[in-house]
C-alpha cells in the first residue's frame, strides 16, 4: 500500500507494476470471430481484450482497433488475429511505475499486459489505474484543477 505522505517522485521511481491494482485480463483464443470478441467486451465491460494461442500471448485487441475495423468495414465474422495488434508491448510485473508510463506515452498506448518473470500473464494495467492511483494519493491536487487547466477556477468545484 502506498502512504500518502509520500512524494509524487518517491512513487514515480520507487513503486512496481505488481504493487498497483491490476485489471483482470480477459483473453480470447486466435480463431475467435469478431462479433464474439465484441460480445464478451461488451459484457465484461472491457476497453481491451488479450488474443491468445494456448498459453502465448498473441495481440492486444482494443477500442482504437475496434475504430479501425469500422472504418475499414471488416467482417464481424473476421477472426480476431486478423483485425488485433500482434505483439503488443509488454512489461514484467517487477517494472517500475515510471518506466510504464513513459511505454504508455512513448507508444501511445491504455492497456499494457503485464506478464511475470516465467512469461505467466499477471493481469493488465490501463492508464486508468494509473490516473486513478495519483488522485488517490494526490487528492488535494488532482480534485482541485480547474476543468481546463489554462482556466482560474472560480469556485473550489472549479466552475
Amino acid at each position: 500500500m502506498i502512504r500518502p505522505n509520500l512524494g509524487m517522485d518517491h512513487l514515480l521511481n520507487n513503486y512496481k507494476v505488481e504493487q498497483l491494482v491490476l485489471n483482470e485480463a480477459p483473453t480470447v483464443e486466435d480463431g475467435t470471430p469478431l462479433k464474439t470478441v465484441l460480445f464478451t467486451m461488451r459484457n465484461l465491460k472491457v476497453g481491451s481484450i488479450l488474443t491468445v494461442r494456448g498459453k502465448k500471448l498473441t495481440g492486444i485487441f482494443t477500442e482504437h482497433d475496434f475504430m479501425k475495423v469500422v472504418t475499414q468495414g471488416e467482417s464481424r465474422d473476421a477472426p480476431i488475429e486478423q483485425v488485433a495488434s500482434p505483439k503488443p508491448w509488454v512489461v514484467q510485473n517487477d517494472a517500475g511505475l515510471k518506466e510504464v508510463i513513459q511505454l504508455m506515452k512513448e507508444k501511445n498506448i491504455r492497456h499494457v499486459p503485464v506478464l511475470d518473470k516465467e512469461g505467466a500473464l499477471k493481469g493488465v494495467l490501463s492508464i486508468r489505474s494509473v490516473i486513478k492511483l495519483f488522485a488517490e494519493h494526490f487528492p488535494a491536487d488532482v480534485m482541485n484543477l480547474p476543468p481546463r487547466l489554462h482556466k482560474n477556477a472560480k469556485t473550489p468545484e472549479g466552475g
